[in-house]
This record gives C-alpha cells, structure tokens and sequence, in this order.
C-alpha cells in the first residue's frame, strides 16, 4: 500500500510589500498582531491539511503558547484577520483556522510533489473520473476490413484517427450499419467519416439504429393507411 504524501511544509514565501491586511492588524494590534500572523502561519505550514482545529482546549493552549500573546489577545487578532478574508471567517466560527491565500502561496510545493494541493476543510472529495473505454485491436481491424470491402476505398490517417473515435463511443456494429447505410445512398456522399458520425450521433440520440427502423415502419404503415382510407372516400358509393 502506497504511503500518503504529507500535507505540510517547510517554508513559505514572506514577501518584502506586506499588503493590506498586514497594514490593518498592526495597526490595530501593533507589532503582537505581525508577530501573531507570522507564527500562525508557521503554525499552518506544519499543520497536516495546512488548518489547525483549536475547539479543543489543549489545541488553544498550544496556539497562544506558540504565538506568544494572551488569550484575549489572540481572540481579538483572529476576529480581525477573519473580518479582513486573511482566515476564512465560517471555520473561524468553528475555531478553525484556515487560511486559503497561504495555500496558494504554496501550492508550486504540491506540483513538484505531484500531489494534491490541501482542501478547505469540509470541501467535498471530487469523485474520480470512471476509466474510459478502449476499443480493441480486433474491433478496429473488423471496421477497417468492413470499410475498404464494401465501399472500395482505404482509410487516411484522419479518418483512421475518427474510426478510433467511434469504436471507443458507439456500441458494436452500429459503424457497420452506418457503412451499409451509405453504400445504399441514393446521393453521392463526400465525407463518408463525417456521414457516419452524423448518423451514430442520431441514432444515439434516438435509441438506435432498431428503433429508428421501427419508426420509418410504422410512418410507411401510417402512409399506407392514410392511403387506403383517402381511397375509401373518394370512391363512389355502390
């Protein structure tokens, strides 16, 4: 079993133009609140996740310990950086701090890990994508074979590239009835490839080539006896 990556890191970017929000909380905190911010934030980047929970009591307790200010001061920092968007102001309702401008700033780690970069804690895992379906040498072969037998001609590399397509995205034997469907075309058709996608796509969106065939059925029946009908009317009465 593979081992999980690690969600922390070793060092983070402290850029020399601190930004507005730096402005604001030493301005209303002094140096406690720049001195608060930066250990928070070395707080995070060892943090698995990169947020630290403190509804526990001993998890509050090691926050003031190692930001070095007083209980009431690191409230009041918190509610400032929260008010100001630098934490994220719903799990600070939830005395979780989570700070999602850190995590961009160390996203380029997680690239060079090949890893995922940290979620917000509560944000949905994103299901992974079902395993697309490649058709086998041997159906490719048979579609080929099919093509050049009944209409004569040999696939470029373009329409070799679109016979993939289609053997990945129809059902079996669909391309086969498109190829008949074009030999027996009345009209002269100049993109065979591009006919035949146009016609699996209609059937697809109709059920099928079967259920196409039952409604051209039933329409001719519906003609016939219309007809009929039309021929009772108009024939004089005996």
């Amino acid at each position: 079993m593979a081992r999980p990556k690690k969600q922390t890191v070793d060092y983070f970017p402290h850029y020399c133009n601190g930004g507005r929000s730096l402005s604001i909380l030493q301005n209303q905190h002094g140096n406690d609140g720049f001195s608060f911010w930066f250990k928070l934030l070395q707080l995070l980047g060892k943090s698995e996740g990169h947020y630290y929970d403190y509804s526990n009591s001993n998890d509050w307790l090691f926050l003031i310990t190692e930001t070095h200010v007083t209980e009431s001061m690191a409230e009041k920092i918190l509610e400032t950086l929260a008010g100001i968007g630098s934490i994220d102001y719903e799990l600070w309702q939830k005395k979780i701090i989570w700070s999602q401008h850190f995590v961009d700033n160390v996203a380029d780690v997680y690239v060079r890990r090949k890893a995922d970069v940290p979620l917000r804690p509560g944000t949905p895992i994103p299901e992974p994508a079902p395993p697309i379906t490649v058709a086998s040498g041997a159906k490719i072969k048979g579609m080929i074979k099919y093509y050049e037998e009944q209409l004569g001609k040999t696939l470029t590399p373009r329409d070799l590239d679109k016979l993939k397509d289609f053997a990945d995205n129809y059902p079996d034997g669909w391309f086969e009835k498109a190829v008949d469907e074009a030999k027996n075309s009345k009209e002269p058709i100049k993109s065979p490839m591009s006919y035949f996608g146009k016609i699996m796509e209609t059937w697809h969106t109709n059920g099928g080539p079967d259920a196409r065939t039952e409604r051209i059925s039933a329409h001719s029946k519906k003609s016939t006896s219309n007809e009929n009908l039309k021929d009772g009317l108009t024939k004089p009465l005996d």
